[in-house]
């Protein structure tokens, strides 16, 4: 009596877990089959690439100078091909890197197969989230190499290949500042003895001496993009005049990402401890872009996929491969 209660209560959770992962998935399809979102008009491909090397931008979009310079770099050497084109390349080379070094992280802890699903759901959540702007942009792009850092950076800290994670940090905040975040789970594994003091150190010093030497570099005319300007859109409250944006953005924030924090946050506190160290990120990030981004941009969450997936696949694990039933284990 007791095992078929057991194998019941099994069933139910799969049960809801399929319906978390379904529906929502069905909504992101539906939502990106009348893309764009948002935008109404598009704007040349080379508006944003000017825009960042001809400094005509304000931070902190100015600062990631990565991709618009190096298109910038390659179409002057081969003027022949457009921008998008050079795009266009640079975008499938970043993508494969992604799925390459997500599904070589998640095999530190999951099985191969189990870990080719995690990149395939990740490969859902980024062409979600790329159905953002109309039509290709040069941010998308650096939204992509983001992700790809963040994920090889994981790699080598979880490795300990820390000169090399260094270097990561380094070299990736010319294309973002997003790797800030990393500084958590560094900063947890040396409260927990994982890390001596001299890793924290040299973790700050590959964050901060670009992130100001960028802005000492670079002086935009037009000054900061934003700082709170985008609280309206983010938050519903009395008297808001965009209440309702705000809401239909935290109903999209609420699809694409309550399923996977749903369970990401399982029995959150028996996951492995790197991943939990890491997944713990997320909260930084996700109090950044209720404060300073707009949570409507799905692109802008889509480092908060490399840290929570990992954890979500742990509760999927558990629960499709029968753990919760000891007696059916035993037999």
């Amino acid at each position: 009596m007791n095992e078929i209660k057991l194998i019941k209560n099994s069933f139910q959770k799969e049960s809801a877990i399929l319906l978390l992962l379904f529906f929502p998935a069905a909504i992101w399809i539906a939502i990106n089959d009348h893309a764009p979102m948002l935008w109404k008009v598009t704007h040349p491909f080379s508006d944003a690439v000017f825009g960042v090397v001809n400094q005509e931008f304000p931070g902190p979009l100015v600062y990631r100078i990565m991709l618009p310079y190096t298109v910038s770099f390659l179409h002057d050497l081969f003027p022949m091909i457009s921008y998008i084109k050079f795009d266009f390349g640079i975008k499938v080379m970043i993508l494969f890197g992604i799925q390459f070094s997500f599904f070589r992280f998640l095999r530190n802890f999951f099985t191969g197969e189990l870990s080719l699903l995690g990149v395939l759901w990740l490969d859902l959540f980024i062409d979600y989230c790329l159905s953002f702007f109309l039509g290709s942009n040069i941010f998308e792009s650096a939204d992509l190499m983001n992700i790809l850092f963040m994920s090889l950076a994981l790699q080598f800290l979880y490795k300990k290949k820390l000169p090399w994670f260094y270097l990561l940090l380094f070299i990736g905040m010319f294309n973002r500042e997003t790797l800030l975040i990393l500084l958590v789970p560094v900063m947890l594994g040396y409260f927990r003895s994982e890390y001596k003091f001299k890793v924290v150190l040299f973790t700050v010093l590959a964050l901060v001496i670009p992130f100001v030497g960028i802005r000492l570099a670079i002086h935009p005319a037009s000054g900061q993009h934003f700082l709170f300007d985008f609280i309206k859109q983010n938050f519903p409250y009395p008297g808001n005049s965009e209440n309702l944006f705000a809401l239909k953005s935290l109903f999209r924030f609420g699809i694409l990402l309550g399923p996977v924090i749903i369970l990401a946050a399982y029995k959150f506190r028996k996951k492995t401890p790197f991943l939990l160290r890491t997944g713990t990120a997320f909260i930084l990030l996700l109090l950044l872009h209720f404060l300073v981004g707009r949570i409507i941009e799905s692109r802008l969450w889509m480092p908060a996929f490399i840290l929570l997936i990992p954890l979500a696949l742990e509760t999927i694990r558990t629960i499709f491969s029968g753990k919760e039933i000891p007696e059916l284990r035993n037999e």
